[in-house]
This record gives C-alpha cells, structure tokens and sequence, in this order.
C-alpha cells in the first residue's frame, strides 16, 4: 500500500560567498541533531514558495525577498514519505535569529559536512548547489564539450521521462535539448537541476523560471 505524501519546502540559501545554510533539526522532533536544509510541511492551500516564506520567518526571523524553483526529489522516511521542493534563494531581509532552538552553519562544498549528522541526500544536493552557472561548450551540444560539468553525471533530456529515468539513475544533473526547456520548465517539477542552451546574458531570466543555469556557445 502507498503511504501518503507530505509536500515539503526546502529553502537553499546561499549568501555572496556562495556558502549554504544547513539546521539541525530540534529535539522532539524525528531525526532530531540531524541536519537539513531549512523549511517545512505545506500547510493546506499552500504553494512551496508560500510555505517556505512562512517557515524561514518562523524559523529564522528573515523575510525571502524570492524563492527560485529549483528540482523536486522523494525519499521515503522511516516516519514520512516525503516530496521535497528545493528552492534556492539568494536574497532575504533581516538578521538570522535561532526561534526553534536550532543550531545553524555556513557550508561551502559537500566536504565540509562530512563532521555532521546528515540526513541521506544532503550531500548529493550540496553537490548539486556548487554545480557552475554559466557552462561554456566548445563544438556541438554533447557533454564532453561542456566545460566545468563531468559527462558522466549529467545527461540531456528532451522529456521529463528522460529527466526520471536519470534521476533515478543517479545523475546529477540534466540538460535540456534545445527546443524542450519551456515545456520541461513548465510545470517547476523537474527532479534535476536543469541547464538549458541560450546566451550567457540570459542567465537571470532563465533562473527565474527554473533553471539551474545557462550553457552557452564560445
């Protein structure tokens, strides 16, 4: 039998050094001294960007001036089956306050959490957020040509059956065949950070509607 699904906001903030904020989770609470990316349970009627509006002012006393979708992931808990919507922010108003008792650190790569007690995928997406922004290709659209990104965690995809299948697979991160980011952008679903193929000037406007970064041609 299915379990229930409970919707998840998960906020990735990431400061002007690009370091990322992680919480132990408070006791009382499953998994507490655990740490997670800050957010929390949807409440009913509630969009992920409300929620974790919501949850980073009761959690953190900061106001989000935006939230970014970014991919969305399941993993199944002993106490939940959980779906995650990680959104990434990049600005907020307010000092960092501690309201739920919570201790809070910077991080800047996967290996500075190797001293924490993690919760299962916080080091895929601690990768996942140091991936490049701006990828340069040199030659045609193939991964081997794309600079800073390994060829052998990544793949293009025209379809979000594609996107699945590699997530389920392990990748780490998709890119969109030319012609498709619209329609896989479309629903803020993906469960890959997405590149998609355009200018590098564009880099803010594709943030906005979901994309993890731009690939462009040298």
């Amino acid at each position: 039998m299915m379990r229930p699904v409970t919707e998840v906001a998960c906020g990735v903030l990431i400061d002007e050094k690009k370091r990322f904020l992680l919480g132990s989770r408070p006791e009382g609470k499953p998994c507490a001294g655990f740490w997670e990316f800050p957010g929390g349970k949807l409440e009913p009627g509630e969009t992920p960007s409300e929620a974790l509006e919501r949850e980073l002012k009761e959690e953190l006393g900061i106001c989000l001036v935006e939230s970014i979708p970014w991919f969305v992931m399941e993993h199944d808990y002993p106490h939940a089956y959980v779906r995650l919507h990680f959104r990434r922010c990049f600005a907020w108003k307010g000092v960092f306050r501690s309201l739920e008792h919570q201790e809070f650190a910077w991080f800047m790569s996967p290996f500075d959490l190797a001293r924490l007690k993690n919760l299962p995928m916080n080091r895929l997406i601690a990768e996942r957020i140091c991936l490049p922004d701006l990828v340069p290709v040199s030659g045609d659209l193939r991964l081997e040509n794309m600079q800073g990104l390994n060829p052998n965690r990544g793949v293009i995809v025209d379809t979000a059956e594609q996107m699945h299948e590699a997530a389920v697979a392990g990748a780490l991160y998709a890119v969109a065949m030319p012609g498709s980011e619209g329609r896989l952008l479309a629903d803020q679903a993906n469960e890959l950070p997405l590149y998609v193929f355009a200018k590098r000037e564009s880099l803010n406007g594709w943030r906005q509607k979901g994309a993890h970064g731009v690939i462009y041609a040298l």
